[in-house]
């Protein structure tokens, strides 16, 4: 199960892309809904399972102490059932946290773009006070402390054409797990889409190179993406809004995804009383239309328009139709993941792509029509 928990709606920064717009809310979790939210989830949970719980927000590390008493009572109640993450940006990490997260086995999301210009081209504080200085220190300090952690970097129109640069950075600081999350909100014109292909052109080269050595580095939209280009697989959107994945506001209420938290179409029960699933349905039936064009689409089982539909609801307001922008942009991504594919399976020394089809043959897991073309020469 997953389950995204908002500590905060407040947020230290102001940053010029956030999906929750400029005008945050400022609630934050009490102790008291807290504790019912961990006794709700525990109770849909199937028995058995782990439950992968990420801290949200806002900026989740605003609210420290919510973090202890969230970790004291699943000590007290549920020893060895959860599993942690966080998306955090960085500014208020200090000693006690980082022996938290270690003692706890925390995952950790650190959202920075790139270097300091790149980073405040978009990412500013709501003092206005550069906290660059601050926030790179910070994840030196995780990375230091071997905390498992990731590089989450938004990529806008205004820092594309920086993104191999920015990576390559980060890279030679000894970070090895990066995730890219393009802006799908903009607009992007034919010379930002060109700029985009030809920084994926660089990391393509770069990802190959590491891949051919063996390397243990992660670039999401290439590791994510891979598989469903090797095998033959029906495109499925994920289980949000299902008791399999949920997310609970800082009062209580759940949507099935952070992508329409708070919006009251998708409000779809409370920690109190549970899901109801008839909201849910009614608001899903109104939120889809005929759609051939992406139904008919040849790279459908890659894109992620096909897998994340409250992404496409943001843009259209249908949860099977994506934006032009996003159907632009996951076509250059495709051109790149099957080209790293056709190079590192004719190099047959590529340990991650053996492993992959290994599974897949073990598995009896039908290889992609793509993907016997590319075996066949």
């Amino acid at each position: 199960m997953e389950c995204t928990l908002y500590l905060t709606d407040c947020c230290n920064l102001k940053c010029s892309y956030c999906y929750e717009g400029e005008l945050k809310k400022s609630n934050s979790l009490d102790e008291s809904t807290l504790e019912t939210a961990l006794d709700y989830i525990v109770s849909i949970n199937p028995e058995g399972e782990k439950i992968s719980l990420n801290l949200f927000g806002g900026e989740p590390l605003l609210k420290k102490d919510l973090v202890h008493k969230l970790l004291e009572l699943v000590k007290n109640k549920y020893e060895n059932i959860f599993n942690y993450s966080m998306t955090t940006n960085c500014t208020l990490i200090d000693e006690d946290i980082i022996n938290l997260f270690k003692k706890h086995n925390f995952s950790i999301r650190a959202s920075i773009d790139g270097d300091e210009y790149t980073h405040n081209l978009n990412r500013r504080s709501i003092d206005n006070n550069n906290k660059y200085e601050t926030i790179l220190s910070n994840i030196l300090k995780l990375k230091d402390a071997q905390i498992n952690m990731s590089i989450r970097m938004t990529i806008t129109k205004n820092n594309i054409h920086l993104l191999y640069e920015n990576l390559l950075f980060f890279y030679e600081l000894g970070f090895m797990n990066f995730c890219l999350g393009l802006n799908f909100f903009e607009n992007w014109e034919d010379e930002y889409l060109e700029e985009l292909d030809n920084q994926l052109s660089e990391l393509e080269k770069f990802y190959v190179e590491k891949m051919k050595i063996n390397e243990d580095i992660t670039i999401d939209i290439f590791d994510g993406k891979i598989t469903s280009i090797i095998g033959h697989r029906e495109p499925k959107f994920c289980c949000a809004g299902s008791k399999k994945h949920i997310v609970i506001g800082t009062c209580g209420d759940i949507y099935p995804c952070n992508m329409v938290a708070y919006d009251n179409k998708w409000n779809i029960g409370n920690v109190k009383s549970g899901i109801n699933s008839s909201i849910f349905n009614h608001s899903v039936k109104q939120s889809v239309c005929k759609n051939e064009i992406c139904d008919k689409c040849d790279i459908k089982s890659s894109c992620h328009g096909r897998k994340c539909g409250f992404l496409n609801y943001k843009s259209t307001q249908y949860l099977n139709k994506s934006s032009e922008s996003l159907c632009k942009i996951e076509k250059i991504i495709y051109k790149h993941n099957r080209a790293i594919v056709e190079e590192l399976y004719n190099y047959k020394n590529a340990k991650r792509m053996n492993t992959i089809i290994s599974y897949f043959n073990d598995n009896n897991i039908e290889f992609s029509k793509e993907f016997k073309s590319i075996m066949g020469g």
